[in-house]
């Protein structure tokens, strides 16, 4: 018979990254952590999860990944606790008929530009918003707004725009 297994792809280098590998595991299911260079994590997942090298950069190697593990476990969701690749995880769980979120949707929200016009679109109170990609459209659009300006990249955080 085989186990049912949850599919991390990534996870946060924080300690809440093993956290949920850890609660996986004390639901009963086998964590199984896709990662690209296991040595980022520091909580490591050894003895938690069974590590399996994977480029999560590409959707279509983790679905393939997947369909390998679909000869030992039976996958009953597959996400990550990174922002990063919430979106490769949502694209292989539609494409494996797992829940979770629209791939589409992820996507959207994680680019703030896109995010931004869809909340326009429905209406929703927002700061205002401008796109602005170079140092002379980025003063055109604070002299638009007016202060204060906060800048931020269209997607990741600051630290890795």
């Amino acid at each position: 018979m085989k186990d049912s297994a949850i599919v991390f792809v990534e996870s946060n280098t924080s300690g809440t990254g093993r956290m949920f590998l850890q609660s996986a595991a004390d639901l009963g299911f086998r964590p199984i952590l896709l990662s690209a260079n296991s040595s980022r994590y520091e909580f490591g997942a050894g003895g938690v999860a069974q590590e399996i090298f994977c480029d999560t950069s590409s959707i279509a190697e983790i679905l393939k990944t997947c369909r390998r593990l679909e000869d030992r476990f039976i996958i009953k969701a597959l996400w990550s606790s990174s922002e990063y690749y919430t979106t490769a995880s949502a694209a292989v769980s539609q494409k494996l008929g797992l829940p979770g979120p629209d791939c589409f949707a992820v996507e959207r929200c994680r680019d703030k530009n896109s995010q931004r016009q869809v909340t326009a679109s429905l209406h929703v109170s927002a700061p205002r918003s401008l796109m602005a990609r170079t140092t002379k459209s980025i003063q055109a659009a604070a002299a638009d707004i007016g202060p204060p300006i906060v800048l931020k990249p269209v997607s990741g955080s600051g630290a890795s725009a």
